[in-house]
């Protein structure tokens, strides 16, 4: 599976599965589906209230083609931007549309996405540029400065947390460490995992930084150790919680 590296704002190295040519061509075809269903659904509904005159003629059966032609139009435009970088297809396909920096796409960068559509539709032009790009970007991406990664389901806490604890006696040092995000987790986790399979520290020293500038009082240690018991008093944190 190909994959791509990302650095965020926050100088984080994050590694993401690209989405895949047959994965994104699936996700169309369910979008393309659900569309299709909308509109048929509406057709045959105002047919048997209206009557066939209904396609034509006067003034309702305009406001009628824009109800029911006109969302599909907009489709995969506002399906992205309101669902966080997903349409129905992507979510069934476990696929998102993120930026080359990690950060969600603006309500701009969706846009020039969807308006390159036509672009990419052209002889299969976006089939073909995905499957010759590195990044597997479509005329869309290429414009938006987006690509679209496969994503796995929310980590469950027994993914995120190095092990499972059993000591009784054990006092956290992180005792705020509760009131992090699952995201901000699931990061100090990718952090460490990469450092350790690649022995570069870069990242994991900004990062404990960070969470050292949010938690002045604890003891001294390296950064690693730092992430490493950040790490380990959420999960025994959330565990004596769980276990109330």
């Amino acid at each position: 599976m190909a994959r791509i590296q990302i650095e965020t704002t926050q100088n984080v190295l994050l590694e993401f599965e690209l989405g895949g040519v047959g994965d994104r061509l699936m996700a169309s075809m369910i979008d393309f589906a659900i569309a299709t269903a909308y509109t048929l659904f509406g057709y045959i509904t105002a047919s048997q209230v209206a009557g066939p005159s209904f396609l034509w003629g006067d003034s309702t059966s305009i406001l009628i083609h824009i109800v029911f032609i006109g969302p599909n139009f907009f489709y995969h435009w506002y399906m992205e931007f309101f669902l966080n970088g997903q349409t129905p297809g992507k979510k069934i396909m476990q696929l998102k549309v993120i930026k080359l920096d990690g950060a969600a796409p603006s309500f701009g960068e969706y846009f020039m996405r969807w308006m390159m559509r036509i672009a990419d539709s052209f002889l299969f032009a976006g089939i073909v540029l995905m499957a010759s790009n590195r990044n597997e970007q479509r005329f869309g991406d290429l414009a938006a400065g987006t690509t679209v990664i496969k994503i796995r389901k929310r980590a469950r806490l027994e993914d995120t947390v190095l092990k499972l604890i059993t000591r009784q006696d054990y006092e956290p040092v992180f005792f705020e460490v509760l009131k992090f995000s699952d995201k901000d987790i699931n990061l100090i986790k990718e952090t460490v995992d990469y450092a350790r399979k690649t022995g570069k520290l870069e990242r994991v020293v900004k990062l404990s930084k960070k969470v050292r500038d949010l938690h002045a009082e604890v003891p001294h240690m390296s950064p690693m150790q730092t992430l490493e018991v950040l790490l380990y008093d959420y999960n025994y944190l959330a565990q004596k919680t769980g276990s109330k």
